[in-house]
């Protein structure tokens, strides 16, 4: 899961929690919780970034799979 990411894995929640807190909580990004519908928890992140409304742009980025997603569950949820 953290072979793609500048970040993690974490040794704790709080670890998890101060790398959020200082990183990605920023105006210009809005932070979305992936959830798997079979078993109602938590599954992942992804984030709209740099959303520029003047240049109609936005980037979908940090995003976040537990290993129990599977590739095709991915797209759909990355499309929703």
């Amino acid at each position: 899961m953290w072979s793609y990411l500048a970040y993690g894995p974490f040794s704790s929640y709080k670890g998890y929690l101060a790398v959020m807190n200082g990183t990605w909580l920023k105006e210009d990004r809005q932070i979305y919780t992936i959830i798997d519908f079979e078993s109602a928890s938590a599954a992942g992140l992804a984030s709209y970034m740099r959303i520029e409304p003047r240049a109609g742009s936005i980037e979908v980025g940090g995003i976040m799979y537990s290993p129990r997603l599977k590739l095709p569950l991915q797209v759909q949820r990355q499309c929703i």
